[in-house]
This record gives C-alpha cells, structure tokens and sequence, in this order.
C-alpha cells in the first residue's frame, strides 16, 4: 500500500530507505551515515512533516509499504520557477532540489518572486534492493503524479543523475521525456561524518504532462 507518512517513524525509515538507495556506505564510518540520518530527519520533517491540521502546504512525502515493512519512498513538492523553457532555466524549480541536500528549501510559496510560477517535482524515489522488479517505483511515481494533478498542474518535472541509468530508464517508460541532459549539480560527499554538496555531477531533467490541467494560473503577483 503507497500513503503520505503519518508518523516520525515512518520519516526516519523513508530517509534511511533514501540515504541508502543512492550511497554506499561500504567501508565508511558508521557516524558518517548516523549524521547523514540526523540531518536529513531534519530537513524531511521540516518540509513533509505530519500537521495536527488542514494545511495548504504542497509538499508529501510517500511511503510504500508491505504489510508493517516499509519498501519505497517518493516525494513530490511544488517549487518555484520561471520557465521550464525558458534561458533562465536555472533559477528553475528543478535547480531548487538541489538545495535540499544543503537544508534549504523553496518549495514555500512566501520564495516565489513576480513573475514566478510553481511547478511540481517529484524526488526522494528509492525502493529498498529486496523489492525491486515489483512495480513499486512505477507505482510511487504514478501515486506522485495524482497528487500533483489533484494540486491543479499539468506537467511534473524531476532530476536524474546522467550515470543513473536504470532510473531512467524506468521514468522513460512510465512517459517522461528528456528535457535537458546539461544541467550541473552537486552530489553529497561523506567525510570526516560530515555531508558535503561539493561534487559535480551532471543531471537529467525530465517532465511528463499530467491528464488533469489545473483551473486557474499558476503565475504569482506579490
């Protein structure tokens, strides 16, 4: 079953379920990853966290489980950009995922600027190496895309490291296309138990159009 998570125990096993689908940790130190955890529970709950009450804020966390084991996590989150298309592409709402790693954030609406619209992006796709070949991703990135069509879009956009080929591949068949194969972005270094943005790596951006367009624009007038 694929729902949002509702408790602080579902965020940390999605983040250990995440952390470990993109890094090997073999042969680095155990406080190298116990760090990485820490600040990422941090930053999850501070942008997908559980509210006591309804809330406008366009950002879920998913989690795929099976029966009490949890097997999968996807994000998707509205963020600001100018155009998808546009030169200006790297202020884009893609770009801004990369700032997560840092903790930050941009997908709070109060970021948007004249001119700005918001686009959604889905992340955080990672399916624990016992359940694959099952569906799962495709399943995570299906449930992803309504919430972003219940939320009014037509498009949702996500980032792919280039030498990530089953990745893409499997976002491929499920209909998204290539966008842009140029964009530069920071991968984590571990060292010394501490996570460091620094490495280049280059990014995939993929956009697949949504069945339900939204209602209304979506450009913002401060």
């Amino acid at each position: 079953s694929i729902s949002p998570v509702k408790t602080n125990k579902d965020i940390k096993e999605a983040v250990e379920l995440s952390i470990d689908t993109f890094f090997d940790w073999n042969g680095m130190p155990q406080n190298a990853r116990t760090s990485v955890i820490k600040s990422q529970i941090s930053f999850f709950v501070n942008k997908y966290g559980i509210s006591d009450g309804p809330s406008n804020k366009q950002a879920v966390l998913l989690i795929a489980k099976e029966g009490e084991k949890l097997v999968g996590c996807a994000s998707v989150s509205s963020s600001p950009y100018c155009d998808l298309r546009s030169p200006n592409r790297l202020i884009s709402a893609v770009k801004s995922l990369l700032d997560s790693w840092q903790g930050t954030s941009q997908s709070d609406k109060g970021n948007i600027r004249d001119g700005q619209s918001l686009v959604p992006v889905m992340a955080n796709v990672g399916v624990a190496r016992e359940a694959r070949r099952r569906g799962i991703g495709e399943m995570l990135a299906a449930e992803c895309e309504a919430v972003a069509a219940a939320w009014g879009y037509d498009e949702i956009a996500l980032s792919v490291w280039k030498t990530n080929l089953p990745a893409q591949k499997l976002y491929s068949k499920v209909g998204y296309s290539l966008l842009w194969d140029d964009v530069m972005g920071n991968q984590i270094v571990v060292s010394d138990g501490k996570v460091y943005p620094c490495k280049k790596v280059e990014l995939h951006v993929m956009t697949k159009p949504l069945p339900q367009r939204g209602l209304e624009a979506r450009v913002v007038k401060n």
